[in-house]
C-alpha cells in the first residue's frame, strides 16, 4: 500500500489505492462513517459515498449556550465571525487552495450582509467564548452554520452557496485522485526497483556459490 498521510481503499480491477468518494477531504469535509464498511460488507467500495476512514466516536459540535448565542447573534456581526474563524483554518487544511478559492466566493456572496452595521451588541466575553467554540468545530460544520445563518435570511443565497460547495467537493476530490495515482504510482516504482534488486541479489548468490565451488576444487578440475 503506498505511503500516504490518510489510508485509501484497494480497488482490485486496477490493483491500486484510492479514496472512496464519501473520504474525500477527511475529516474536515467528509460523509459521515459507513457502518457498512465498518462491518466488513461495504458493496459500492471505491463509489461508496460514506466515509471509510476512521472517525471519532462522536465529531465535534456546539454546545446548547454557544447555539443559542449564535441564534440571538446579529446576522452581519456572525458571519464576519464565521468567516475570520473560516480563513484562518485555511492554511492548515490539506486542501487549502481549494477551500482558499470557496471562502472568496463565499465572502463574495456575503458582501452585503458582512458589511452592514449591527443593531445588537455582543460582549466580549460572550464573543470569545463563541469564537473558541467554532474554531473547534470541522470545516464542513462551519459551513454548515454559514447556509443555516443565510437560509433564516435569503434564501435565494443558499443555492448559490451550495454550487460552490459542490466545486469545493469536486475540487478536493481531483486534487485526492491525484495524490492517489501519484502515490500509486511511486510504490510501483519502487516495488520495481525491490523486485530487479531480489533478482540482481539472486544473480550474485548464484554466482558467488559457483565461485566458492570452483575453489573447493582442484586447480585442473575449475575450469573444466
Amino acid at each position: 500500500m503506498p505511503s500516504c498521510s490518510i489510508q485509501p481503499s484497494f480497488v482490485p480491477a486496477t490493483g491500486t489505492w484510492y479514496l472512496n468518494a464519501g473520504s474525500c477531504g477527511h475529516p474536515e469535509m467528509c460523509r459521515k462513517p459507513c457502518r457498512f464498511f465498518l462491518s466488513g460488507s461495504c458493496r459500492a467500495g471505491f463509489s461508496c459515498t460514506y466515509c471509510h476512514l476512521d472517525h471519532e466516536r462522536r465529531k465535534p459540535h456546539l454546545h446548547k449556550h454557544a447555539r443559542e448565542l449564535l441564534l440571538e447573534m446579529e446576522a452581519p456581526t456572525c458571519l464576519r465571525m464565521l468567516l475570520r474563524v473560516m480563513r484562518d483554518r485555511v492554511p492548515s487544511l490539506r486542501f487549502s487552495a481549494a477551500a482558499g478559492d470557496f471562502l472568496d466566493t463565499l465572502e463574495s456572496l456575503c458582501g452585503r450582509l458582512i458589511n452592514a452595521t449591527d443593531a445588537g451588541i455582543q460582549t466580549e466575553s460572550g464573543m470569545g467564548m463563541l469564537v473558541g467554540a467554532v474554531r473547534g468545530l470541522l470545516f464542513g460544520s462551519m459551513i454548515a452554520l454559514v447556509i443555516k445563518k443565510f437560509q433564516q435570511l435569503e434564501p435565494c443565497v443558499v443555492t448559490r452557496i451550495e454550487e460552490a460547495l459542490d466545486k469545493l467537493h469536486a475540487d478536493i476530490r481531483a486534487s485526492e485522485l491525484a495524490a492517489d495515482e501519484t502515490a500509486s504510482r511511486i510504490q510501483g516504482e519502487h516495488n520495481s526497483v525491490y523486485a530487479t534488486d531480489q533478482v540482481a541479489g539472486g544473480v550474485q548468490a548464484e554466482s558467488d556459490s559457483l565461485h566458492q565451488t570452483r575453489f573447493a576444487l582442484r586447480p585442473e578440475e575449475r575450469w573444466a
